[in-house]
């Protein structure tokens, strides 16, 4: 019991000190987005974002030095270490498809 208490510590400070927060008071003139997605968006999805970057965050550093000597680290550093942070992080509150950046899941801009 005592692990599970500090197990929510520590995933309770990690949700403080992630630009979660700055997102939250982001402008509300982006399209697309209402109250009800925010809060949802807010108290559901990020949190559990923020599990899945931490756990796709140890499979990609793993299959990073496995298919290094393949030429293939590039991509799934990307897939797996890049796409779920920014999902989790760098998208406006509320919205599921635009980045503050204007780029992509996986950071790569959107020619016009």
């Amino acid at each position: 019991m005592k692990r599970l208490g500090i197990s929510f510590a520590l995933i309770g400070a990690l949700l403080l000190v992630t630009p979660n927060a700055a997102m939250a008071i982001a402008p509300d003139t982006h399209r697309g987005s209402n109250v009800g997605l925010k809060i949802l968006d807010a108290t559901l999805v990020r949190p559990l974002c923020l599990v899945g970057s931490i756990a796709s965050t140890a499979v990609g550093l793993a299959g990073a030095m496995l298919t290094f000597p393949m030429g293939l680290a590039d991509e799934v550093v990307t897939y797996t270490i890049i796409a779920p942070w920014r999902f989790t992080n760098t998208r406006y509150l509320g919205d599921f498809r635009y980045y503050e950046d204007g780029g992509t899941i996986t950071g790569a801009n959107i020619q016009d």
